[in-house]
């Protein structure tokens, strides 16, 4: 009996993600920059100052401006809704992965690739080391690929002002981020205007 690749996609997709929930509180404390990144949410949550004493920043004792703000808009939210405990906390990142790789797998199949393609592309992404840690370790990197795939698929639907609203997410969560928001809003800017 022969499988198709698209059913291997799913049976992947299913079993990495079972995997990555049933491990997703293993390290039941916050990393480091995990760390750093919810401690600014937790105190305006509990405290209401949007502040931290564990950047180095004198001035972050009094604001907490050293990143920018969408990851703190994610953990304000997980806090207020969903509760202290690890596992909701980096739910957020799982549910971003998981539609960052959906995302990734429909534009390679508008693009009539292969369907090896459209498996080995993204087991590519989500194999990386560094991307299972990112998800597990609340890092806005997980976030910047979805806006950014995100941005493009809105492109290619020719629904410029979704892109545009992926495009201004984008540029919330890391500066590394930004020449990419600038070369897909002036891609979006000139397909407007053919």
């Amino acid at each position: 009996m022969k499988v198709k690749p698209k059913y291997l996609f799913f049976i992947w997709i299913g079993l990495y993600f079972l995997f990555l929930i049933l491990n997703l509180d293993r390290i039941p404390v916050a990393w480091t920059d995990e760390t750093q990144l919810l401690d600014p949410a937790a105190r305006f949550v509990f405290n209401g100052k949007f502040c931290t004493t564990l950047y180095p920043f004198q001035s972050s004792t009094e604001v907490f401006a050293a990143s920018l703000p969408f990851i703190q808009f994610v953990y304000i939210l997980v806090l207020k809704f969903l509760g202290t405990e690890i596992f909701w906390i980096r739910v957020p990142m799982v549910i971003a992965a998981f539609l960052s790789i959906f995302t990734l797998h429909s534009l390679l199949k508008n693009k009539n690739y292969h369907p090896v393609i459209l498996l080995i592309i993204p087991m590519l992404f989500l194999h990386d080391k560094a991307v299972y840690e990112m998800i597990r370790a609340g890092r806005m990197e997980i976030f910047s690929a979805l806006f950014i795939l995100l941005s493009y698929y809105w492109l290619n639907q020719r629904k410029y002002i979704l892109s545009t609203f992926s495009i201004s997410l984008l540029i919330l969560t890391h500066p590394a981020v930004w020449t990419a928001g600038l070369v897909l809003f002036l891609y979006g800017w000139f397909q407007t205007k053919q």
